[in-house]
């Protein structure tokens, strides 16, 4: 069972290195749509690492970032597949990767914690709903050409992407969960 300051260790390290990924494909991203969409999910991480630091440092905790050998070899293996491959399918392959096992390590905490604190819960589904999105937002490029003849830049996002949610605007509704705040 984790605790919370655990589970916001989990989230801060789990957007640290979301964040160290994009800034390593950043510069071979181009520019345009897909360049934006990198930027846009780079900010959303910094600002769900910002979060997890002050919550942390809230609870008189100094949050723990990835350590030097990670950050290297995440870095170095990152550096070495966007220089293997620079095209936008490869760099949104990479990114919908990253983006899933992150997803999957973050459901697998999330079911781990059983703290009452609100907030931190908040949190993390708020990363996962971002983790979906990212995905979401990467799917049109897996393929050369294919997000510009469908303009996938302009295709709008749902308004949720937490999965189960009863909330009618969500993109996928149940009747088992309901939306997030962070969603609404």
């Amino acid at each position: 069972m984790l605790t919370e300051a655990e589970l916001l260790n989990d989230i801060y390290r789990t957007t640290e290195m979301g964040r160290d990924g994009i800034e390593t494909v950043l510069p071979h991203s181009g520019e345009g749509p897909f360049r934006a969409a990198l930027e846009q999910q780079l900010a959303e991480y910094r600002a769900i690492h910002g979060t997890a630091a002050e919550m942390l440092r809230a609870r008189g905790q100094e949050p723990k970032g990835l350590s030097p050998v990670v950050r290297f070899s995440a870095g170095m293996a990152g550096a070495f597949r966007s220089m293997a491959g620079q095209s936008t399918s490869k760099i949104a392959e990479m990114m919908i990767q990253g983006n899933t096992m992150g997803l999957t390590k973050g459901l697998r905490n999330l079911h781990s914690y059983h703290g009452k604190d609100v907030r931190v819960r908040e949190l993390a589904h708020k990363l996962l709903a971002t983790e979906e999105a990212n995905i979401v937002q990467m799917k049109p490029y897996l393929y050369p050409g294919s997000a510009a003849k469908r303009g996938a830049a302009d295709l709008p996002l749902p308004v949720c992407l937490y999965p189960l949610s009863p909330d009618p605007s969500c993109a996928r509704r149940s009747a088992r969960r309901r939306c997030p705040p962070a969603c609404r």
